[in-house]
């Protein structure tokens, strides 16, 4: 068994805590964005296609499960590990799946296909284009009063989400969107969950397989109408999850597609379906918070993803594989790019 680990940089929390818990198995770990620069190419040997890092290549054919953990640079990252997902390499969560719930749109119709309970939503793209002068209008009739939430399609750790507290602000900020360049202009606006004069809070969940960690962290804003993410401050609280809250989580991730996932959650007191609202899932979730706990994140997402790689029958998909090793070494660019 033999597995590479495509991690966006090492010097995260997150990273090194997974790094740590691969010790005791047989891993190449390539950070494919250290320092904040693209360190890898794809290129062509002898007609069989690797990635080339530091004057090494690294094959298909050499390695039995390839994991990527990113933040910001989840596209990057996709196009490594989908060179090895499609010659049957082992991946823990699928690069056909996770850009679909890196998207904000994608991942909102997802919901709404599901049929798992999340706020009120308003998809802006090419089929709602905001420039359409009755989008206000929507706005109202769908959301009700304001305050809203407005969220760009790709955003990581709070970014690309604002408060919108009045019609004018709504107005001005769709105007806004709709003079950028695409994909900017593609965005979601949502109801505003909870109390607009007190901070907000949300509940991250994390699963791995079809287990849900007994705990959740409660992350709340450090003031009114702000995000609550715990990368921009957020503070940190502990709740012993229930079983609807579990169930939601496991749903979720289910429907995602997923292997491993931090699930986010919220409370309202006004939805009629449910109270407990799913906001998004991060295929990419941060485990340092749960690790400090004591809850072993780290090492169970990597434990239970050699338990995948052990329970396949390698050699019959080895056997398969679309490209065999080339014995010739010299790199051709007709693969690069």
């Amino acid at each position: 068994m033999k597995i590479l680990f495509l991690i966006e940089n090492t010097q995260n929390k997150t990273a090194k805590n997974l790094i740590s818990a691969f010790s005791a198995y047989p891993v190449d770990m390539v950070p494919y964005y250290e320092g904040d620069v693209d360190q890898y190419e794809i290129v062509g040997m002898n007609g069989v296609p690797a990635l080339l890092f530091n004057e090494k290549l690294y094959y298909p054919s050499d390695y039995d499960a390839v994991l990527l953990w990113c933040w910001g640079t989840a596209a990057i990252g996709r196009k490594y590990l989908r060179l090895f997902e499609d010659d049957g390499v082992e991946v823990l969560n699928s690069t056909y799946h996770t850009q679909i719930t890196d998207s904000k749109i994608a991942f909102s119709r997802l919901l709404g296909n599901a049929s798992i309970p999340s706020p009120k939503t308003i998809i802006f793209d090419k089929c709602f284009p905001a420039s359409k002068p009755e989008s206000i209008g929507k706005v109202m009739s769908v959301l009700g009063s304001p305050p809203y939430v407005l969220k760009s399609d790709y955003g990581t750790q709070g970014k690309g989400i604002q408060f919108l507290q009045t019609l004018d602000e709504t107005q001005k900020a769709i105007d806004a969107l709709r003079s950028s360049p695409y994909p900017q202009n593609e965005f979601i606006l949502q109801e505003f969950i909870g109390d607009p004069e007190q901070e907000i809070f949300h509940y991250r969940v994390l699963v791995i397989g079809d287990q849900v960690l007994p705990k959740a962290i409660k992350a709340t804003a450090t003031q009114p109408m702000s995000v609550s993410n715990i990368s921009t401050g957020g503070i940190v609280e502990w709740v012993t999850l229930d079983e609807e809250m579990k169930n939601i989580a496991l749903q979720t991730v289910k429907a995602s597609g997923l292997l491993v996932a931090g699930v986010d959650l919220m409370v309202s007191s006004h939805q009629e379906q449910s109270s407990i609202l799913v906001l998004e899932v991060n295929d990419g979730a941060g485990t340092k918070t749960f690790d400090k706990a004591g809850l072993q994140a780290s090492q169970k997402i990597v434990d239970f993803f050699v338990s995948r790689i052990e329970s396949r029958d390698v050699t019959g998909i080895n056997s398969q594989r679309k490209y065999t090793r080339p014995t010739d070494d010299t790199v051709s660019k007709e693969w690069s790019f």
